[in-house]
């Protein structure tokens, strides 16, 4: 560009305007502070759909054959072997109180896993990873009766039940020949 007479600025006013233009153009705008988010796994267990985060989910399987116990809790649906270890399979439904048998046509367990503490879950089906944001986990979900709260994260608006992982695997209640607190 040439300058015209009277154009205070010249070339060098019209490079200055072009570099500061580049320069917030190549500079990403200021995201506010990112969002605390929970990666969990979906799964469905009597009519209802549950999640636990990722990070205490060692594998799902399907469910073989379970053994069961006489004289456990009736929540303990009975015992599988996992590569040679005994592994105990919890019916969510049954501790939760929920109305009717859920683990009946469950086909899938998943197996939870956190420093030294693992059991199974009961699942009709798994239904895949999802990303869910905190802050739009609120209360207000199914009522679950009995000792069942403390287990639970939240709720989403889809009425997807996010389930306290870490909870779920260091609570006295669901270790079988411990009491379980009303």
């Amino acid at each position: 560009m040439r300058s015209q007479a009277g154009d205070p600025g010249g070339d060098a006013e019209v490079q200055r305007i072009l570099d500061a233009r580049a320069r917030k153009a190549a500079r990403p705008e200021a995201a506010g502070e990112p969002e605390d988010v929970l990666e969990v796994l979906c799964f469905s267990l009597g009519g209802e759909r549950y999640a636990v985060e990722t990070r205490y989910v060692g594998e799902v399987r399907h469910l073989a054959r379970l053994t069961l116990l006489p004289g456990a809790p009736a929540f303990l649906s009975g015992v599988m072997s996992l590569r040679g270890r005994v592994l105990a399979v919890i019916d969510l439904g049954t501790f939760f109180g929920l109305p009717e048998p859920s683990g009946a046509d469950s086909h899938v367990v998943i197996v939870l896993r956190d420093r030294g503490s693992e059991f199974g879950l009961l699942a009709q089906a798994v239904d895949g990873v999802l990303a869910v944001p905190v802050s739009t986990l609120g209360g207000g979900g199914p009522i679950v009766h009995g000792h069942g709260e403390r287990f639970f994260k939240g709720f989403t608006v889809a009425m997807l039940a996010v389930l306290d992982g870490a909870q779920l695997l260091a609570d006295d209640a669901l270790k079988v020949g411990r009491q379980i607190p009303r």
